[in-house]
C-alpha cells in the first residue's frame, strides 16, 4: 500500500465563510426576537 502524504486542512482559513454565514444568521434571529417573532436556533456539531 503507498503511504500518501496529506494535506493539511487551514482551518482558520476555511472557517471565515461559516463564520459570516453563522454571525448574520444569529443578527437576524436576535432582530426577530426583539420584534416579537416565533424564532427557532440550533447548533449542529
Amino acid at each position: 500500500m503507498a503511504t500518501e502524504k496529506k494535506k493539511a486542512i487551514n482551518r482558520l482559513q476555511s472557517i471565515y465563510p461559516l463564520r459570516a454565514i453563522v454571525d448574520q444568521r444569529y443578527k437576524r434571529s436576535s432582530e426577530a426576537i426583539k420584534a416579537g417573532k416565533p424564532t427557532a436556533w440550533s447548533m449542529v456539531n
